[in-house]
């Protein structure tokens, strides 16, 4: 019933579309998250050959894919954000590194559309 009402409310109040590259275009972006993530998926993919236990595989394939979610919002802040058209203009080469940053990835991604 609430989310009835919730529904209507929005209805009546005006909207307005807006748009926004980025909350503040600084050009500043640290890798460090996003390599501490991804160190973290290295090992944590590691240990799965070591570990038999049912709960510490378990613990250990869910942080390997919280920190693999981390990467992958890093990857699209650095892709989305941070490089601009001029610094595709300078560096050409920033295309195919974004690509092959995103190969380890694959596997998982096409699993994902399979799935869905």
């Amino acid at each position: 019933m609430n989310t009835q009402f919730l529904q209507k409310f929005l209805t009546l109040l005006p909207a307005q579309t807006a748009f926004a590259h980025c909350d503040i275009p600084c050009g500043i972006y640290d890798p460090t998250p996003a390599q501490i993530a991804a160190h973290t998926v290295l090992r944590m993919t590691g240990l799965l050959g070591e570990k038999t236990s049912m709960h510490d595989v378990a613990r250990i394939v869910h942080v390997k894919e919280e920190h693999g979610q981390k990467v992958e919002e890093e990857l699209e802040t650095l892709n989305h954000d941070y490089f601009k058209p001029e610094h595709h203009e300078k560096f050409p080469e920033l295309r195919v590194l974004e690509m092959v940053t995103l190969l380890p990835f694959l596997p998982c991604i096409i699993l994902l559309i399979i799935v869905h």
